[in-house]
């Protein structure tokens, strides 16, 4: 139950404050996603740990690796996206 939950003000403004961070339905900035491109790019090997790649925002990044040959690993409970969308998936155990 959140209905006691209060957002905190910006002391300058008076608007909502938020984190630096984006949420579900959010879009990621330009920038934070070229900077993640090029890290899969320079990236020997991906490691994805505890997601589902339901987003389009995760999801981009590991195809992209996949598209590129990197080898990936995934660890996770359940199916994710990747499962569905065929993606390869690499795990040396």
């Amino acid at each position: 139950d959140y209905s006691t939950f209060v957002v905190p003000a910006c002391e300058q403004c008076g608007g909502m404050l938020k984190p630096n961070v984006v949420f579900f339905g959010g879009s990621v900035s330009p920038t934070v996603v070229q900077r993640a491109f090029d890290s899969i790019d320079a990236s020997d090997a991906l490691l994805v740990v505890g997601s589902t790649c339901a987003t389009f925002s995760a999801f981009r990044l590991v195809d992209r690796a996949a598209k590129a040959g990197t080898p990936i690993a995934l660890l996770n409970l359940g199916p994710t996206r990747l499962h569905k969308a065929g993606t390869p998936l690499e795990v040396d155990a």
